[in-house]
């Protein structure tokens, strides 16, 4: 008789463990800095596996975005897309941003709150000053 017959318990717990190292083996090239974290979206797209898995998480495996940051692009990216709602949703996962159902709409939005240009850099005399302040004499 085999170890895990197809269907049995210890099958299905063997497909779960393999999905768990392929998203630890992602996420820990991602800390390393071996591959951005906009490369796991893209082989979520083509693994199942890797869709069950919190956005916050793996944009925060990034050594250049920490945790609070990684919730606020997170934040953004829902207001963006939906205004009206106000409570933006605990967990969202990697799933629903490349959801087909979404056709790109929620990807984009992600990008854009990741690139926004008026979080980059501040002027000098921000924000007692209009731009650069120009002080004629």
């Amino acid at each position: 008789m085999a170890l895990a017959e197809p269907g049995s318990n210890a099958h299905l717990m063997g497909g779960k463990a393999q999905a768990e190292r392929k998203r630890a083996t992602l996420r820990l090239a991602i800390t390393q800095g071996q591959m951005p974290w906009t490369d796991y979206l893209r082989a979520a797209t083509d693994d199942p596996q890797l869709r069950n898995q919190s956005l916050v998480q793996i944009i925060s495996d990034d050594p250049d975005i920490g945790y609070q940051s990684a919730r606020a692009i997170v934040a953004n990216m829902f207001k963006t897309m939906y205004p009206h709602i106000r409570q933006v949703p605990k967990r969202i996962t990697v799933g629903w941003v490349i959801s087909q159902w979404a056709s790109g709409r929620r990807f984009e939005a992600l990008l854009d709150a990741v690139h926004d240009s008026r979080k980059v850099a501040f002027h000098e005399g921000f924000p007692f000053t209009y731009g650069k302040a120009c002080n004629p004499q």
